[in-house]
């Protein structure tokens, strides 16, 4: 009984660590693949690393908020089926939830806080600049290429769960208000 126990718990330790393995690739991966695959469509330009980040936000998204994120044995991450409970909590709940909690603490967040975040991030990279990188060029070329996505992708992240929230918010004083107007036409 020992025996198959400790193969059990050693059979589940390699399967973690595999899924680590996969799971560590595809974060540190994706915005690599993603500078391969959306660049063409928008030229090699600066505006080239902002629509990559932007895809990225919203791959975050759909990761994050509308979908279940499955991981296969080899850690590789997918799309799982459409959570409406998920949706409806991270859509809805969570902002009044976060609004409220900002409300009763007296903090207010507007977007020079993003400005500041994206201050935040420069220091950051010009910490990386100035690290020795004698050895490891490649580690120093992929944080240089993906440090200044990290503001863009919380941005838009950030702006399509807002623009969802007030889409739903609009189409819903649409509804009211035309019911009240087909109140006074009676």
């Amino acid at each position: 009984m020992k025996k198959s126990s400790m193969l059990y718990r050693i059979n589940n330790f390699v399967e973690l660590m595999i899924k680590m393995f996969g799971l560590s690739f595809y974060v540190l991966a994706i915005p690599v693949i993603a500078l391969m695959i959306v660049p063409p469509f928008f030229g090699f330009a600066f505006s080239s690393i902002f629509a990559t980040a932007i895809f990225l936000g919203f791959v975050l998204f759909l990761h994050l908020s509308i979908f279940d994120t499955k991981i296969d044995i080899f850690g590789i991450v997918s799309l799982g089926d459409f959570n409406g409970k998920k949706f409806i909590f991270t859509i809805f709940i969570l902002p009044f939830i976060v609004g409220s909690t900002l409300k009763l603490f007296n903090i207010d967040l507007n977007i020079t806080n993003l400005y500041y975040f994206s201050q935040i991030t420069n220091d950051i990279m010009q910490n990386i600049v100035k690290m020795n990188f004698s050895e490891n060029k490649l580690l120093f070329q992929y944080l240089m290429m993906v440090l200044p996505m990290i503001p863009i992708i919380l941005m838009s992240y950030f702006f399509i769960k807002i623009a969802i929230y007030w889409l739903f918010i609009g189409l819903g004083n649409s509804v009211i208000s035309l019911y009240h107007l087909s109140l006074i036409v009676q």
